[in-house]
Order: C-alpha cells, then sequence, then structure tokens
C-alpha cells in the first residue's frame, strides 16, 4: 500500500516522517511518500511522528491515501552560544601513524 504525509495548511509533502508500530518502522522519502508492508498488522496502532507536528495514532486499515499531519507550535527556552576569540596556531611539520 503506498501513502503520502502533508503538511495540513501548505499540503507540502513531509519527508523523514517516523512510521512504526511495536516491531517495525519507516520513514518517508523525499516526496512524502511511504508503504505499509506485511510486517504492519491491519489492526496494528501505527505512530506517524515528526519534530514540529502533532503525533498521530492509527489503525492500519483507517490510514487514508493523503495523510495530513497538523504543525505543533515547540516553545523553547533561550538559547545562548559562547566561543572563544582565541586563535589556535599549530602547525605539524610530519604526520605520525
Amino acid at each position: 500500500m503506498q501513502n503520502v504525509i502533508i503538511d495540513d495548511i501548505s499540503e507540502i509533502p513531509l519527508q523523514n516522517v517516523n512510521i512504526f508500530n511495536h516491531l517495525y518502522g519507516t520513514t518517508t522519502d523525499s516526496i512524502g511518500r511511504f508503504y505499509l508492508d506485511d510486517n504492519f498488522g491491519e489492526k496494528d496502532t501505527i505512530t506517524f511522528s515528526i519534530v514540529g507536528y502533532e503525533t498521530m495514532y492509527l489503525a492500519k486499515k483507517d490510514i487514508p491515501k493523503k495523510l495530513k499531519m497538523v504543525s505543533e507550535y515547540i516553545d523553547f527556552d533561550a538559547v545562548e552560544v559562547f566561543g572563544s576569540k582565541r586563535k589556535v596556531k599549530k602547525k605539524y611539520r610530519r604526520l605520525e601513524r
């Protein structure tokens, strides 16, 4: 069975969505397509997850051909990046194994 996962608003295909049940997993390709083979049973609950979108749980039999994922706002604390102004100048005269 071939399906595609898209963004619910822009309808752009979503790449690298994680798709898994309790034993097996796969991801969407570069244009949002994925295939569910016999490793996924008809009654299995299949999880669809990707950062920035709400995680979905569906039975294999209930998965539409075009699955729309809803984006989710993720609140982060401030991120601080520190660096040093010290320049390192090191010359190697010979490389050893």
